[in-house]
């Protein structure tokens, strides 16, 4: 079972939402929870570069962590352990990451944080900035008409600033009760611009944790997805 409070993530870079470019195959994310079986590749030992909230403020410190095998309590039979747990030994990160250079050495800025996810449901759009950022963001879903008149719509979360309007995510049929839930919002690399953590994905029962830096984007965007990890609820 996925822990929502604290966002279990591991970026496995497993297949992405069709007809967007994959993650980076050298980029992990992980936190703290219970997973099923297949979901986590890390083992004990590892050493990951942590984000540790400190009021308004975060900081990275190192964590090694403990993967070991568990029950899992919706699929495994009386004698079976087929579920993973990751753990640290102390403190509480709010996750986990590695194989990502250029990590802010300062204090990280954040502009949102909401372990539950705020859900994006409607066409208001949410502002981002935070403290030394060089300007705002909008993020925000908005629906597309496929056909003439009434004839179906898709919906495309957008994120813009600086000019740009960039599509992060679409749901072909529109978003009805998918996930589209903003985690975190800051500046993780220190290079004075907006980096998100979203949940996303096309099914209610279905998670993908996704991680969007600034850092090295391509042109004409804001942000590069670097970091996906689906993985199914209850």
């Amino acid at each position: 079972m996925v822990n929502r409070q604290l966002l279990a993530i591991i970026a496995i870079l497993s297949a992405s939402h069709p007809g967007y470019s994959g993650a980076r195959p050298d980029v992990s994310l992980l936190s703290v929870g219970n997973f099923h079986k297949g979901e986590v590749r890390a083992s004990s030992g590892e050493r990951w570069m942590g984000l540790v909230k400190n009021g308004p403020e975060s900081a990275w410190q190192f964590f090694p962590v403990e993967v070991q095998s568990v029950k899992d309590p919706l699929l495994d039979g009386e004698d079976q352990k087929s579920g993973t747990e990751v753990k640290v030994l102390s403190g509480e990160p709010l996750f986990l990451i590695r194989g990502v250079e250029g990590l802010a050495r300062k204090k990280v800025k954040t502009a949102r944080f909401n372990p539950l996810g705020p859900m994006l449901a409607d066409q208001t759009p949410i502002q981002l900035s935070c403290q030394d950022c060089k300007g705002s963001l909008s993020l925000r879903i908005i629906d597309v008409k496929r056909g003439g008149g009434d004839v179906g719509r898709s919906s495309r979360l957008v994120l813009e600033g600086e000019g740009i309007s960039q599509i992060l995510y679409e749901w072909p049929e529109g978003f009805d009760d998918q996930h589209c839930e903003l985690i975190w919002a800051g500046d993780l690399n220190g290079d004075g611009k907006i980096d998100l953590l979203m949940n996303l994905s096309d099914h209610y029962n279905v998670n993908e944790m996704t991680l969007l830096l600034s850092l090295k984007r391509p042109r004409g965007s804001l942000v590069e997805k670097v970091a996906v990890f689906r993985t199914t609820g209850c």
